[in-house]
């Protein structure tokens, strides 16, 4: 008989600064230190649940961006299915919730020896560094204002950091490259399409003339 399975949702979350520090929580059952996550509520996606759920067990809010992976493993005779997004805290605006007893923001090498259950700890060292690269890229500096400005890595385009200029990304770059070469064409052509046009207008000036 096939077990019962437990969707559930939650991320890798990182405190907004130039420092990469990954939120753990401490439940109040059991002291274990875990990465923020929980259950699916009916009809609730795995995107929603995990905003939802590290809001809940950390306390802030967060932007969610790229998924990383899911981790299955056996729980209380279930099989038990959590599916991980990278998040971005900003701000706090709530106590955490009373299943959880302490937060923590650590460096990942920290994190990884905070993690009591080796499945987590397995998952973050193998997905905490892809989190940290998409975090890296989706940081630039403006100039030398200092000020830094989120873009998604998969989707959105990357502004150069010296002059703040939109570079397009390769296939755009090709498109366009095969449109300014399909222009050129034209015009090259457009002389020789226009001595054809006059020498067919003028053999047929001379046919229609000549036969009278």
């Amino acid at each position: 008989m096939a077990r019962s399975l437990i969707q559930a949702a939650g991320g890798i979350v990182f405190r907004s600064g130039t420092q990469h520090l990954i939120a753990v929580v401490q439940l109040s059952k059991g002291d274990d230190w875990v990465l923020p996550k929980g259950k699916l509520n009916p009809r609730e996606t795995p995107k929603a649940a995990a905003k939802r759920e590290v809001l809940e067990e950390t306390g802030f809010e967060v932007t969610v961006h790229e998924f990383l992976g899911k981790l299955k493993y056996s729980a209380g005779g279930k099989v038990k299915v959590v599916r991980f997004w990278r998040m971005e805290a900003s701000r706090k605006v709530r106590e955490p919730m009373d299943d959880v007893r302490g937060l923590e923001w650590l460096p990942l090498t920290t994190a990884l020896k905070r993690l009591t259950r080796s499945h987590e700890r397995e998952f973050l060292s193998k997905n905490g560094p892809l989190a940290e690269n998409f975090r890296k890229q989706s940081i630039t500096i403006v100039g030398n204002t200092g000020s830094r400005t989120g873009a998604n890595n998969l989707t959105s385009y990357q502004r150069s950091t010296s002059r703040s200029k939109v570079v397009e990304p390769p296939l755009a770059k090709r498109v366009a490259g095969q449109e300014r070469k399909s222009r050129k064409s034209d015009q090259k052509r457009q002389p020789e399409l226009n001595k054809s046009f006059r020498n067919s207008l003028f053999l047929f000036w001379k046919r229609l003339f000549g036969a009278g």
